[in-house]
């Protein structure tokens, strides 16, 4: 009897060559990291010696070992399904709401030394200035523009040209980046919960169970947020602005895109104290709908590979991969 014959059909280990073989296929390569890594290997290593009496030639007897490199596993039933919420590195908030104050105390600091350089809308008074300064600041940063407030001098010019690039520096570091890690910890968490399943349950309920993701309903929340949001700008407006009911709404909605009107901003103290909240919660929520609508994507696509891996067929070939020392 061949060396083949010897290996279980059930191996463990075969199937992450399974996995690695639909990669190829679909032309992915897997994405993993950090802990999951750990968990993966785990999920995926079999038990530690196998031995065979019966079909051993010349009465002898064969030991299959493990690769050395391989971290200990557990048994089989024992293996503990890996956690969601303990194994995705979600992204720092707190470290993200430090800069961001750091921030905006320092532009508002240069945009207060500089205010007579500044031309439009601007009220009087120390505190007002001061008003004033956060919400350029915060418009600046945002991409908005309104064009109520612009610099008046080549100071001032160099400043928000300075204040811009370093806003969007920093978007790209401590928004961007933990994004796309939230991502692809996300994606390698879900490949080893399906591994660990396919232990104890078929592949539909592995499927539900993927399908049940709560993307969509993150999804349905924020596009329910969105709406609101402009509403409660547009009472905002027409109550302390005294603006156009139609001129609000434009206004609101100019300001949660990033597009900007220059004739219909926030002008008073009062509203643009509210604005300042007001933008920093909208552009949050307008760009968690664009991480939760590719989050769904993703997922989409994941279910898509699951079932191509644990529906692959092991072939004799994946098999020799179980033999190490014959």
């Amino acid at each position: 009897m061949s060396n083949l014959q010897q290996v279980p059909a059930n191996c463990a280990s075969s199937l992450k060559f399974c996995y690695l073989m639909a990669c190829n296929d679909a032309n992915l390569e897997p994405l993993l990291s950090g802990l999951a890594d750990e968990q993966l290997a785990s999920a995926l290593v079999g038990s530690t010696n196998q031995t065979n009496n019966k079909d051993a030639p010349n009465g002898r007897r064969r030991r299959l070992h493990r690769s050395t490199s391989a971290p200990a596993a557990p048994l089989q039933n024992s293996i503990p399904p890996p956690e969601s919420n303990s194994a995705i590195r979600r992204p720092n908030t707190r470290k993200a709401v430090v800069f961001l104050a750091i921030y905006l105390g320092i532009g508002t600091i240069c945009f207060y030394a500089v205010k007579s350089q500044i031309k439009g809308m601007k009220n009087d008074g120390i505190l007002d200035g001061i008003i004033d300064s956060v919400y350029f600041c915060v418009v600046t940063m945002t991409a908005i523009g309104h064009g109520d407030l612009m610099p008046n001098s080549v100071l001032s010019k160099l400043l928000v040209c300075a204040f811009v690039l370093t806003g969007m520096a920093l978007f790209a570091l401590l928004v961007l980046a933990k994004a796309v890690d939230y991502l692809f910890n996300k994606h390698a968490v879900l490949i080893v919960k399906a591994l660990h399943t396919y232990e104890i349950a078929d592949l539909n309920g592995i499927l539900n169970e993927i399908e049940t993701s709560k993307v969509r309903y993150k999804c349905i929340k924020i596009l329910i947020s969105l709406p609101l949001l402009i509403l409660v700008s547009a009472v905002f407006q027409v109550t302390i602005d005294k603006m156009d009911v139609v001129d609000a709404i434009c206004c609101s909605c100019a300001t949660i895109t990033t597009l900007g009107c220059g004739d219909m901003s926030f002008s008073k103290s009062e509203g643009r104290i509210f604005a300042v909240y007001w933008i920093l919660i909208s552009c949050i929520s307008l760009t968690l709908l664009f991480l939760y609508v590719a989050e769904l994507n993703i997922e989409r696509r994941l279910s898509s590979l699951v079932k191509r891996v644990l529906a692959y067929k092991t072939r004799h070939e994946d098999l020799e991969t179980c033999v190490a020392d014959v």
